[in-house]
């Protein structure tokens, strides 16, 4: 599994590297079962992204061009940010929070 998650992690560097030049993208925190090791066969990933580009788009349309450009074999599911609005929520009792203590940042 070590190996395995290794991949996993670079897989998820460069697809970062990849949206941070097309999109913006600053940030991204891999957290939920995955990170915690209780991912079964069908979970998914869930990603913090983080990026002044998803500043003048309303919440629902911000992840689109992620899933469009994700080739990975498993579902995932982004949770996307301005700066500003991650800087707010690291600081209040939310997933963003949580996702800091315990997330591991790509």
């Amino acid at each position: 599994m070590g190996e395995e998650k290794s991949k996993f992690i670079k897989a998820l560097k460069e697809f970062k590297e990849k949206m941070r030049q097309k999109y913006g993208v600053e940030e991204m925190i891999l957290f939920g079962s995955q990170v915690s090791g209780e991912a079964g066969e069908n979970s998914d990933v869930d990603l913090i992204v983080v990026g002044e580009g998803f500043k003048d788009k309303s919440p629902l349309k911000r992840p689109f061009d992620l899933y469009l450009e994700w080739a990975m074999d498993y579902p995932v599911d982004f949770l996307c940010y301005t700066p500003d609005e991650f800087e707010e929520r690291r600081t209040e009792i939310s997933i963003v929070s949580q996702a800091i203590k315990e997330g591991v940042i790509i």
